[in-house]
This record gives C-alpha cells, structure tokens and sequence, in this order.
C-alpha cells in the first residue's frame, strides 16, 4: 500500500497541469521570459523583485508546469504578443495596434499560470478562493479548446507610462509611479467586499480582469475583445478610484521596500549607477526615470 501511494505520488508529479498527461514537464515561466529579457536589455542588465529587493534575479520564475506541447502552444501565442503588440508599444510608442484572438489567450494564459500556481494556493477568504477555483477551471477549458469562450470574459487593457484617472491631476503621485507603469512587472487579485479584480502587470500595459462588481461602465474603449478587433491607447480609460487608489497605494508600498534595501544593496546600486548611467541614459530606463523625474519636479512647483 504504502508503495502503491508512492507511485501514485510519482506519477501525479509528472501530469501536466494544463492537459493532465503524465509525462516530462518543462520549466514553464509564469511571466514569459521575453518581458525580463527586453527589461534587461534596455535597463541595467540586473533586475530585482519578488519578495526580496537586495537579491537580484536574473529571469521571472519558472516552475514545473507544462509539457512540451503545451508549452509550445503558449509560446506560440507568446511570440505573437511580443511581436505584434508588446515590442510596437514599448519600443516603438505605438498609439494603435490590431489584435486576434491569439491576445486573449495570451492573456488568459498567463492569469490562469497565475491563478494556479499562486492565486488559488494563497487565497484566504473562503468565499473568493471558490471563485478562484472556479475562474481556473473556466480558464483551463477555454485553453483546452472544450468552450469557445470563457465564463470570466472580461479583460480590460490600459496603456501607457502615466496612468491616473484624468480628475486625479491634484493627487500626490508617489515617486516611483511612472516607472511601475513603464517598466515594473506584478500581479495580484485584489479589491474590497464589493469589487474585486485580477491584475497582471506589464512594462506599459495594464491588464485588469474584474470577477466582482466593477461595471462595464467603469470602464472607456479598454475591452479587449475575444475574436478580435483594435485598440487606441489614446482612447481607454478606467473611471473606478478604487482601481486608482490601489495601484497608488501598491506603488508606495514598493517605494517603501527599495527604501528597506540594505547599505550593501545601497551602495552596489548606487555604484552601479554611477557605472552605467552614460550608457542607461540610451535606454529605455534612462527614458523613463528622466520623464518620471520631470513630471516630479513640476508636481512639486
């Protein structure tokens, strides 16, 4: 018996989480790679995050999830995204683009990598964890091809590096805002007891999923359509404060950790900066934090 379990075990470790065949998995990046490698190249060359600021991390985490072919049907969206609409927008300022389908999927298969390895497991409230649980088998069918769309359809896409709602110009922007919106990646479920939503956090995109409350109507020219269609980042914005609120808030709390960083974390950063700030200024993140510094500076007039 006790070896019987012992297979079964060794087994269950080997099914796809996706397709649930028992075979090799492959290390499966939760964010795809190719947003870290762009971050790296047109940044620094280091990255820090996660949940420890004074480490620096050399690519997103990976994690035994896939197998191989399902792997590949995600990296085949995965190059689609990046080639079509993520590199137009953060290296060319791209104000329109044109999407199919495959931008929906790409999106529900990032939030359903999230939702399974991290946002079911971690959540808390009994009652959300079952919509949790529901919105990850909704989103493995879809994937699967067993339903032509999902139950939990709603996707709303903001772009951009200065986001804020436009009666909000008075409101304090903490100091890192403009760089989390241009190059931070996250994500999270987040809300209160009458609305709640996923985020999934991208170098200039905004992807916002609601699974409580938020109406159509807290939303302008910002769905992104399953079958297809266009999007004008001029025209999308979100009227709701609480969406507002949070990523102003969220974004004050990272400010806090960089400010946790240790004097040793301190000083390599600073030198590094010092190091590389010539050849950072031609980047996209010399870019970013000089714009981010001038739109301080006249916030402080």
């Amino acid at each position: 018996m006790i070896f019987e379990n012992i297979h079964y075990d060794l087994i269950k470790m080997t099914s796809c989480y996706l397709c649930s065949q028992n075979t090799p998995l492959k290390d499966s990046h939760i964010i795809p790679k190719f947003v870290f490698k762009w971050l790296k190249e047109t940044g620094s060359g280091y990255l820090r995050g996660g949940v420890n600021f004074n480490i620096r991390i050399q690519d997103g985490p990976a994690t035994k999830l896939l197998c191989a072919g399902c792997e590949q049907s995600f990296g085949n969206e995965e190059t689609y995204f990046a080639s079509r609409i993520f590199y137009p927008v953060v290296n060319d300022d791209a104000e329109a683009f044109v999407y199919d389908e495959r931008l929906s999927r790409f999106v529900v298969s990032v939030i359903w990598r999230l939702l399974k390895q991290d946002f079911v497991p971690s959540e808390e409230d009994p009652a959300y964890l079952k919509i949790l649980i529901e919105m990850e088998a909704d989103y493995r069918a879809y994937l699967l091809g067993k339903k032509p769309l999902p139950d939990f359809n709603r996707i709303h896409l903001l772009c951009g590096v200065d986001v804020r709602a436009a009666d909000d110009e008075e409101t304090a922007l903490p100091l890192r805002f403009i760089h989390y919106f241009g190059r931070q990646v996250d994500a999270g479920v987040t809300g209160n007891d009458q609305h709640k939503f996923i985020y999934l956090k991208l170098p200039r995109m905004l992807f916002l999923v609601p699974i409580q409350g938020l109406p159509e109507a807290s939303f302008v020219s910002t769905g992104i359509e399953f079958c297809g269609g266009s999007y004008r980042l001029e025209d999308a914005s979100i009227l709701e404060p609480l969406i507002t609120n949070y990523f102003y808030q969220r974004v004050a709390a990272l400010d806090r950790e960089m400010a946790n960083l240790s004097s040793k974390q301190k000083d390599k950063l600073a030198k590094m900066t010092n190091e590389k700030w010539e050849d950072v200024q031609q980047k996209d993140l010399g870019r970013i934090l000089n714009y981010q510094q001038v739109v301080f500076n006249s916030r402080q007039k």
